[in-house]
C-alpha cells in the first residue's frame, strides 16, 4: 500500500511463487494497489513539492497508472503465464502481419512462427490443446446432407460448404518499417490464409476477417467444391472496428468461378445472414467452419454460443466451437438453420474454449452499404488506392483497385459519473455527467449544438445510468457504453436521437453519424499502413513525419510511455513532428532517438511539416539547429549536410530530394 507520500513498490522482486487461484486474487488487489497509489500521488503533489495545472496532473496520473500496469503485467507474465489472456483490440502496426491469418512467406505451405505470434497482442481464431477434435470433410462434402433441421428447413451442410472461400492475401513483410521510413521502398511481401464464404450471389461477395486481408495488394480465393483453381478478388470494403471485410471477384474471375460451377454441376449458394434477437443467443448450438491451419479443405467443430459482451469497444458473440490459425474470417452457423450467426475471428490464450465471434449483424451492416450506389457520398467513408511508399507493384497480377474504409466517429467525452452532488448542481436526475466535448468527437455535429456541460441522459430512447450505460437486448444482455449504442442500428452513417439535461431543462438533439476528416484531429489514425500517403522529410540522417494514432501506439508498445497521453481525446487537437528515424551514421545518434517531438526548428515553433519546411533554412547563420519539447538540441553545419545529400541524390537515393531539401537547392542557386 502507501503511505504518507510513500508509492506502491512494484519494481521489488516479485514474492516467491503461489497457488495459481491464490494469484487470480491477489493480482487484481495488486493492481488496485497500484492505482490508488497513482491516484493518492495525483492529489498530494505537494508532498514532493510539486504543483502544476489539473490537465498535467491528469496526464501524470494517466501515465504513471499506465506503467503500473505494464510493471505488474511484466510480473504477472513472469509467475502465471497460464492465467495470460490476449484480448482482441485494434491492431497497432506493430501486429499488422501477425493474428489469426496463418503466415506464409516464400513457402507453398503456410506456416506461422513463434515469433510472429508472439507479436502479435491478439492470437486470432488460436486453436487449443485438448479441445474437441476438428471434422475434416471427405473431397465430396458437398453430397453429404444434414438431416432436416427444426422447421422443416431444407438447408444441408454440402451446400454451405459449396459456399466456403479458401482466402490468399499479399501484403507488405515490412509494415512498421513503411509507416516509420516510408522513403525506404520495400518489395519484399508475405503471404497469409483466412476463411471467408459467400454471402452474395450476382455479383458474388464474399465475406471475412478485415485483419484477413488488411493492407492486402493481392488477394485470391479458390473454393474446394470446384477445385484447386484461383480466382482474383478485390477487397470493396474494410472495417478495422468491426474486424469485417467485403470483397468481390474480377469480373473476369466471376466469369470463371460461374463457369467451373456449371462444369461441375454445382449452383454455389450465398449463405444466409442471420437476424436473431439477441445477436448472442445464450447456449444455442453452433458449427464454426474454416479452412485450420491453412488447411486445402475447411474443417467443422461444434459447441454452443457461451455469452455476449461489450470487448474494447465493441459487442462481440463467444462461442465453445474450437478455432484455429487460419479460421479467422470463416462463419459460425447456428446449427438449426445454418444461417451465419457471425465470423470467427480469435480467442483467449490459457483460457478454456472461450472463442470470439464477430456478430451477423455486423456483417449486414457493411452489405447494406456496399449495395448501396454511392455509399462514400451518403457515409463520408474514405476510399483508399495503395501508397506510393511501397514501391512497384508491377509483379503482382494486377494493381489492386480502391476501396472504401469503413470509419466509424470517435464518440469520446470528458465524463464524470453522475453523482447526487453533480444531479445538485445541474438540478438533473440522471445519466452520465459531460463536462467537455473534444472537437474530434461526433458529438459536436449535433443539432441544435450541444451546450458546454451537461448529463447525457438517453440515446435513441435508451436510457443511460450513471455512468453511462445503456441496455438493448435485441443485440446483447451485457450493459453498453454510450458509445457503444451509438453503432447499434442499421444505417452506421444514420442519424441518432440523444437527450441531455443541462442546468434543469432537458432537450433532445439529433446527432448525424456520418464520417468528417475532423474527427480524427490532428493525430489522424492510420487503418491500412500501405493505402495510406505518407509525408516526411529527410535531413542529416533524420526522418522527420507528422505524428499519428499509428506512431504513437507503436512507440508506446517500445517503451515511449510518456507519450501515452496522445490517447486522451484532449491532447490529439494539435499537430506535432516527431524523430521517426535516426540512422547511424547521424553525428548524435546517441543522444536523438526516435518517437522525439520537435519544439523548435531554427528558433521557430514547429507543429505541422509545413513548419518545418518553412523554418528550414537557418537565418544569419549557417548552423541548423532543432529543439525537442524536452529542450534536447540539435545542431549541425547546414550548408555542409545540403551539399552530402545533394550529392547523394545524384548517386540515385532520390528520396532524399524532399521538399524541404529542394526548396533550400533552388534558392540558393
Amino acid at each position: 500500500g502507501a503511505t504518507d507520500c510513500q508509492p506502491f513498490n512494484l519494481t521489488a522482486a516479485p514474492p516467491p511463487l503461489l497457488p495459481a487461484m491464490q494469484l487470480r486474487v491477489l493480482l487484481p488487489i495488486a493492481l488496485a494497489r497500484a492505482a490508488f497509489s497513482t491516484a493518492a500521488f495525483s492529489e498530494r503533489a505537494t508532498c514532493a513539492g510539486t504543483s502544476g495545472d489539473k490537465e498535467a496532473t491528469e496526464t501524470s496520473s494517466f501515465v504513471s497508472l499506465l506503467q503500473a500496469q505494464q510493471k505488474l503485467g511484466k510480473w504477472r507474465d513472469h509467475v502465471v503465464p497460464r492465467l495470460k489472456r490476449r484480448a482482441r483490440r485494434r491492431r497497432s502496426p506493430a501486429e499488422l502481419l501477425g493474428g489469426s491469418r496463418l503466415l506464409q512467406t516464400g513457402a507453398a505451405e503456410a506456416e506461422e512462427t513463434q515469433e510472429d505470434r508472439d507479436a502479435v497482442g491478439v492470437t486470432s481464431a488460436h486453436g487449443q490443446a485438448g479441445t474437441a477434435p476438428l471434422l475434416t470433410l471427405p473431397a465430396a462434402h458437398h453430397r453429404i446432407p444434414l438431416p432436416e433441421a427444426s422447421g422443416g428447413t431444407a438447408a444441408s451442410l454440402g451446400l454451405v460448404m459449396q459456399s466456403m472461400v479458401r482466402i490468399t492475401s499479399t501484403s507488405p513483410n515490412n509494415l512498421q518499417g513503411l509507416l516509420f521510413r516510408p522513403w525506404q521502398k520495400n518489395g519484399d511481401m508475405a503471404q497469409a490464409v483466412g476463411s471467408g464464404s459467400v454471402v452474395g450471389k450476382d455479383p458474388i461477395i464474399i465475406v471475412t476477417n478485415a485483419h484477413v486481408v488488411l493492407d492486402a495488394f493481392a488477394v485470391e480465393v479458390t473454393l474446394p467444391a470446384l477445385g484447386r483453381s484461383k480466382y482474383e478478388a478485390q477487397v470493396q470494403m474494410i472495417s478495422t472496428d468491426f474486424d469485417v471485410a467485403l470483397l468481390t471477384l474480377a469480373e473476369h474471375s466471376e466469369r470463371a468461378m460461374k463457369r467451373d460451377a456449371d462444369a461441375l454441376g454445382i449452383d454455389i449458394q450465398a449463405l444466409k445472414i442471420a437476424k436473431r434477437e439477441p445477436a448472442c443467443p445464450l447456449g444455442t448450438s453452433v458449427m464454426a467452419i474454416g479452412f485450420s491451419l491453412a488447411s486445402e479443405t475447411p474443417k467443422i467443430s461444434e459447441g454452443v454460443i457461451s455469452g455476449g459482451s461489450s470487448l474494447e469497444g465493441s459487442v462481440e458473440c463467444s462461442s465453445t466451437a474450437p478455432i484455429s490459425h487460419g479460421n479467422s474470417g470463416g462463419p459460425l452457423l447456428f446449427a438449426d438453420d445454418l444461417t451465419v450467426g457471425g465470423l470467427s475471428f480469435a480467442s483467449y490464450e490459457g483460457a478454456q474454449n472461450l472463442n470470439l465471434v464477430v456478430p451477423a449483424f455486423r456483417v449486414s451492416q457493411l452489405l447494406d452499404k456496399l449495395k448501396m450506389s454511392n455509399s462514400s457520398l451518403s457515409t463520408g467513408w474514405p476510399r483508399v488506392q495503395p501508397s506510393l511508399s511501397v514501391g512497384d507493384l508491377n509483379f503482382l497480377p494486377s494493381v489492386p483497385g480502391p476501396h472504401t474504409q469503413v470509419r466509424i466517429p470517435t464518440a469520446q467525452l470528458n465524463t464524470a459519473r453522475g453523482s447526487q452532488a453533480l444531479h445538485a448542481i445541474m438540478n438533473c436526475s440522471r445519466g452520465i455527467y459531460v463536462s467537455k466535448v473534444p472537437a474530434t468527437s461526433v458529438f459536436t455535429a449535433a443539432d441544435p449544438p450541444l451546450p458546454s456541460t451537461f448529463f447525457l441522459e438517453s440515446i435513441d430512447g435508451n436510457r443511460l445510468d450513471s455512468f453511462g450505460q445503456g441496455h438493448l437486448p435485441k443485440f446483447v444482455d451485457d450493459r453498453l457504453s454510450y458509445a457503444e449504442l451509438l453503432t447499434l442500428r442499421e444505417d452506421l452513417a444514420g442519424n441518432a436521437s440523444i437527450k441531455i439535461c443541462s442546468h434543469g431543462k432537458s432537450s433532445v438533439h439529433a446527432l448525424p453519424l456520418r464520417w468528417q476528416r475532423h474527427f480524427d484531429g490532428n493525430l489522424p489514425d492510420i487503418p491500412e499502413v500501405s493505402f495510406s500517403s505518407l509525408d516526411f522529410e529527410l535531413f542529416a540522417d533524420i526522418g522527420f513525419m507528422e505524428l499519428s494514432l499509428a506512431h504513437v501506439n507503436t512507440l508506446i508498445e517500445k517503451g515511449a510511455s510518456t507519450l501515452a497521453r496522445f490517447l486522451l481525446p484532449n491532447f490529439q487537437e494539435t499537430s506535432h513532428v516527431f524523430v521517426s528515424y535516426v540512422a547511424p551514421s547521424c553525428d548524435d545518434y546517441d543522444t536523438i532517438s526516435p518517437g522525439m517531438l520537435l519544439d523548435k526548428v531554427n528558433g521557430k515553433a514547429v507543429r505541422t511539416l509545413q513548419d518545418f519546411r518553412d523554418a528550414f533554412v537557418p537565418e544569419g547563420t549557417d548552423i541548423f539547429t532543432f529543439e525537442t519539447d524536452q529542450q534536447v538540441l540539435f545542431a549541425t553545419n547546414f550548408k555542409a549536410k545540403m551539399e552530402a545529400q545533394l550529392a547523394a541524390a545524384k548517386h540515385g537515393a532520390t528520396y532524399l530530394l524532399t521538399p524541404a531539401v529542394k526548396a533550400a537547392a533552388n534558392s540558393s542557386r
